[in-house]
């Protein structure tokens, strides 16, 4: 099972890290999901906040930067709303 270990505020934005039986590649699928708008979890005015979305990492613990106009609280919210595993 696939789970939240971290969110945390930075200078660029916020840093999430996934941990378990995640893989980079099911996270990109993540990404591209939200980022092309054809997930629930996130809407386009909160994607509209964000300017670029980094994936790193390995199988095990894949790290997720998103950087704009975001803040933690939001992202806590998505994540959770997010109908994928996480």
């Amino acid at each position: 099972m696939n789970e939240i270990s971290t969110v945390c505020e930075g200078e660029k934005g916020v840093e999430v890290v996934l941990s378990g039986d995640v893989t980079v590649k099911q996270t990109l699928q993540m990404v591209e999901e939200c980022s092309t708008g054809s997930c629930s979890c996130c809407t386009p005015t909160f994607m509209e906040q964000i300017t670029k979305i980094d994936v790193a990492g390995q199988d095990g613990e894949v790290r997720i930067q998103i950087e704009g106009n975001v803040k933690l609280e939001e992202i806590e919210k998505n994540l959770s709303s997010c109908n994928k595993e996480v």
